[in-house]
């Protein structure tokens, strides 16, 4: 197995939705490479960082009040329609949301490019054990969450 490939299946035994037989080949694969093997502690050291932080919990009234909202809402768009030129730029302005939130949401797959490059770098040069492993900001390793989180 190439560096590359393990950096790819890392994430997949990390979270546990790897076979048994590619934690094996990853588990071989960092027995024999230092900068694998450093990487994939700092991934579990990062992944178990984010199981120990706390979620938030909404307030009690939460749903009370933004059915009250919602409630305040519709009796109000009943009397008064929004004039035909929002009604005309909503459809822009959703498909551009929905552009942003696609480039933004494939953080993780260029921090995984770069990572997969410079080890492509290093193993062309011979020495790749002799090289240190760089790693990303920790903002890299955030997954984008949904559009609505309770």
């Amino acid at each position: 197995m190439k560096c590359k490939d393990a950096l790819l299946l890392m994430d997949k035994v990390i979270d546990g939705c790897s076979t048994p037989t590619e934690e094996q080949m990853l588990h071989f694969h960092t027995s024999g490479c230092r900068a694998c093997k450093r990487t994939m502690m700092m991934n579990r050291d990062i992944s178990r960082v984010f199981r120990q932080i706390s979620r938030p919990e909404p307030p009690a009234d939460l749903e009370e009040r933004v059915r009250a909202r919602l409630a305040a809402a519709a009796s109000i768009g009943s009397r008064r329609r929004p004039p035909l030129r929002y009604a005309v730029a909503l459809p822009f302005v959703a498909a551009l949301l929905i552009a942003l939130g696609l480039s933004l949401g494939r953080g993780g797959t260029r921090m995984q490019e770069t990572l997969v490059a410079e080890v492509d770098k290093a193993e062309d040069a011979g020495d790749s054990w002799k090289r240190p492993v760089t790693t990303p900001p920790l903002t890299a390793y955030i997954r984008p969450a949904g559009l609505v989180t309770f």
